[in-house]
């Protein structure tokens, strides 16, 4: 079974959502999340390009 876009990147969210949850153990905990945020918030960004209707991006400039 393959998995379309939006399945993927919510796969992949679920899976930076356990490397924080690993991290919060770990010694370098604010030094991985930093680096965890950057990905999560492109992941988010991507997932929400994905579910957005056609109409919602087009520019009204």
């Amino acid at each position: 079974m393959s998995l379309n876009n939006t399945d993927k990147l919510r796969t992949a969210l679920q899976q930076i959502r356990s490397v924080e949850i690993i991290a919060e153990d770990l010694l370098h905990t604010r030094h991985i999340l930093k680096h965890t945020n950057v990905v999560k918030y492109e992941l988010q960004r991507q997932l929400a390009l994905s579910n957005a209707h056609p109409d919602d991006l087009t520019s009204d400039t």
